[in-house]
């Protein structure tokens, strides 16, 4: 591991375990196709003058390999957790996957994605540096943003930093994500802020059900 990704996986661990200590926000319940039923929690903290989201879930018994092998992806392209992430993640429109390093622990690489959330809302681009780190019971998902190419300029700019972590508690499968973001453009933080915690919730059972389609 280079010392540059040393740190900012120690960072993102510390970050990520610390979700007991922040405000308690709303929590969802969801139903799955395949049956039964999911629970999400969410929680908000500010942090560096930045307001970070978060939110937790146990993750059913059927889905548990296959969360693990799409959340993490592979170290090729068109199968990293960026590229899966477009297939569950519908406001994605395209992603582009480069500079992919393996490490002893993981592997990283750098994305550009396009998001298109909607009329009357321009089409935005993130710029992110993607470390996966496993080791055993763990895998951490960290997306970092990144500065945009020098030939962008016709797109509005966001940025997204997240931390994913999928661990194996006992017989439970726990899955967390804490994350801040800008959208950049004219979209006031505060509606922003507003609506993340539904954001966030409602990847979960779209994950899920995308599994459950696929198996």
């Amino acid at each position: 591991m280079s010392e540059q990704r040393d740190t900012l996986v120690k960072e993102s661990i510390a970050k990520i375990d610390s979700i007991n200590k922040w405000h308690p926000s709303k929590t969802f319940n969801y139903s799955l196709e395949s049956g039964g039923t999911v629970q999400v929690k969410t929680f908000k903290t500010t942090m560096n003058n930045q307001t970070w989201f978060a939110r937790t879930s146990t993750v059913p018994k059927a889905y548990h390999d296959s969360l693990a092998k799409y959340i993490a992806g592979d170290s090729e392209y068109g199968k990293t957790h960026s590229d899966y992430e477009k297939e569950y993640i519908h406001e994605i429109t395209s992603v582009q996957c480069t500079s992919l390093k393996q490490y002893s622990d993981g592997w990283n690489y750098q994305v550009k994605a396009e998001y298109d959330f909607g009329a009357f809302i321009k089409k935005r681009v993130f710029y992110e540096l993607v470390d996966i780190y496993k080791g055993d019971g763990f895998i951490y998902v960290i997306s970092s943003a990144a500065k945009p190419g020098s030939d962008e300029t016709s797109s509005v700019v966001g940025t997204y930093d997240s931390i994913e972590k999928v661990s194996w508690e006992g017989d439970n499968l726990m899955w967390t994500m804490a994350t801040t973001s800008n959208p950049g453009g004219l979209i006031p933080g505060w509606l922003t802020n507003l609506s993340m915690p539904g954001a966030i919730s409602k990847d979960v059972p779209s994950v899920l059900n995308w599994i459950g389609g696929k198996n």
